[in-house]
């Protein structure tokens, strides 16, 4: 596993702690939690790195309603 030192990663949303961008052996990129203990991360990406950092940076407020009346 490679971690990747990434600016504009937002903390961890349950926990607090930092986050890290990290590439596995078959090079799938994912975000994770720095905190062993929270375990929390993103879904693997082997598209881009830019999947797994907008995922984990998305938060519950920031989706825009659609098609509201």
């Amino acid at each position: 596993m490679i971690v990747h030192n990434v600016e504009g990663l937002l903390p961890c949303p349950f926990c607090g702690s930092p986050a890290e961008l990290v590439t596995n052996s078959s090079r799938d990129d994912f975000v994770r939690c720095t905190n062993k203990t929270c375990a929390v991360r993103t879904r693997l990406h082997h598209e881009s790195v830019n999947g797994p950092i907008m995922q984990w940076n998305t938060r519950v407020g920031d989706q825009k309603p659609e098609n509201t009346r």
